[in-house]
């Protein structure tokens, strides 16, 4: 018999042991009759006896006070209909914009929400071109065509690039896919569609030299992230996510709060110069604060800048322009050139596999000593006299920059200007002309550097 509790108008039907199921909770029947209420009490027997256990699995709230995937009365409505199994198979097909906005909750890597957020937007919100049409199931994402749709029309009429696409919205569809129907299914979907550009192989890194004239371009604390970022092979978001307890300054470990990935969180021993940044850093800070005071988009300009002034841009000869992320790259490499294995490298980036690894494993080969060795032993080595004219010509590649640089002092100083030897460094300068008054990074942006240039051009004028 069901029963009525009394802060509610709506009859509940009560627990029920259901064989081969087990206990069904108590669930609402939202009717105030209490003949419907009966009706649903005996749906509840017809269920376990047609082994229906998707749909009692449906009816159970998600949360407290919650209700489940559907209802008592959607499922009586449609075995009255004749429509029961329709009605069981849309239970494993629900509206798509409530799937993906479901699966958001459960992603905390940014890179996928905001994949989920493009396809809101573009397949199912009203102000958006609407590409699943009306009321769309989770569904019209197994169709392969549907998918390159989606992709076609954020590089072709947004103007995404084909990896941005590949890495927001065809990463967190795969994930969706896999959450829903599993590895095999979704192989097979993403098997017939189109992929969106490439997977991110990018080879750059940094010599000595390059690392010395990108970090001397930048203002104290910004040295200071490149220094860690160089020198520990941290990313730019774990970085950011430091707090000051993290830093353990009497064994001279950083714990990596990386967010992107469980897996990934480690604790990594630190050289000298890093240990020496830190406490710059952390110096009369309370532990729970950052230990970068930037946040990501301020960082990114200012390394925008010094980038140009460094000259590690596409017009200066890099294939491409070099990236923050370029820096743990940098530190990928050196660490293996530096005669450590594949094996504690893992570790020390965070990767999940070690293959991930193994890309910079071929960098061990970089130099000409082993092909020097091989010319050796089949008779071909230069004579001297030409090798000394070799050397005037064509000085061996890295052969005295990487041993002769030093890490200048002058890099700790809180109000030491960005410099490089022998060069006007352009773009930051004017911004960091106050640091000569005790000035320090109060994490300003672009809006902040613009005016600063401006006043400075003021003054320059009424002094003139």
């Amino acid at each position: 018999m069901p029963e009525r509790r009394p802060n509610s108008r709506f009859w509940k039907v009560r627990r029920r042991h259901l064989p081969g199921y087990g206990d069904t909770g108590l669930l609402s029947t939202g009717s105030t009759s209490v003949k419907r209420a009966r009706e649903m009490e005996d749906l509840l027997e017809w269920l376990a006896d047609e082994e229906a256990w998707d749909v009692l699995d449906a009816l159970r709230p998600v949360s407290r006070g919650a209700r489940g995937r559907t209802t008592l009365a959607d499922v009586l409505r449609a075995k009255k209909e004749n429509r029961f199994a329709s009605f069981r198979r849309q239970l494993d097909d629900p509206p798509l914009d409530e799937a993906l906005r479901a699966f958001a909750m459960l992603r905390r890597y940014d890179p996928h929400k905001r994949g989920i957020r493009h396809v809101l937007r573009i397949a199912t919100e009203p102000g958006g071109p609407r590409l699943a049409g009306l009321r769309p199931r989770l569904s019209w994402l197994t169709r392969p065509k549907n998918l390159d749709r989606l992709t076609h029309h954020l590089i072709g009429v947004e103007g995404y690039k084909p990896n941005t696409v590949r890495v927001w919205v065809w990463q967190s569809i795969s994930k969706l896919l896999v959450h829903h129907y599993g590895e095999a299914r979704k192989n097979a979907i993403f098997a017939e569609a189109d992929r969106p550009g490439e997977d991110d192989s990018r080879d750059v890194w940094l010599l000595a030299g390059d690392v010395h004239r990108v970090v001397s371009a930048c203002e104290w604390e910004v040295r200071m992230v490149l220094l860690l970022m160089a020198a520990v092979g941290i990313d730019v978001k774990p970085l950011l996510a430091l707090r000051v307890r993290d830093f353990d300054s009497e064994r001279w470990t950083l714990f990596v709060p990386d967010t992107k990935n469980r897996a990934r969180l480690r604790t990594v021993d630190l050289a000298p110069a890093v240990v020496y940044a830190l406490l710059q850093l952390t110096d009369g800070r309370a532990p729970e604060d950052s230990v970068v005071s930037l946040s990501r988009s301020q960082l990114n300009y200012r390394w925008r800048k010094a980038r140009e002034a460094a000259k590690l841009t596409v017009e200066t000869g890099f294939r491409t322009d070099v990236r923050l992320k370029d820096l743990r790259h940098t530190f990928a490499v050196h660490y293996l050139k530096g005669g450590a294995n594949v094996a504690a490298l893992s570790n020390r980036m965070g990767h999940l596999q070690q293959i991930q690894s193994l890309a910079y494993a071929k960098h061990e080969t970089r130099g000409t000593d082993d092909v020097e060795a091989a010319s050796a032993s089949m008779g071909l080595q230069l004579p001297p006299r030409l090798a000394a004219e070799l050397e005037q010509r064509a000085p061996r590649p890295g052969s005295t920059a990487s041993q002769t640089l030093e890490m200048p002092a002058w890099w700790f100083d809180r109000h030491a200007l960005p410099r490089i030897e022998g060069e006007e460094v352009s773009g930051i300068r004017g911004y960091a002309e106050r640091g000569t008054a005790g000035w320090e990074s109060t994490g300003e942006g672009r809006r902040a550097y613009e005016r600063g240039l401006r006043e400075r051009g003021l003054r320059e004028r009424r002094a003139g």
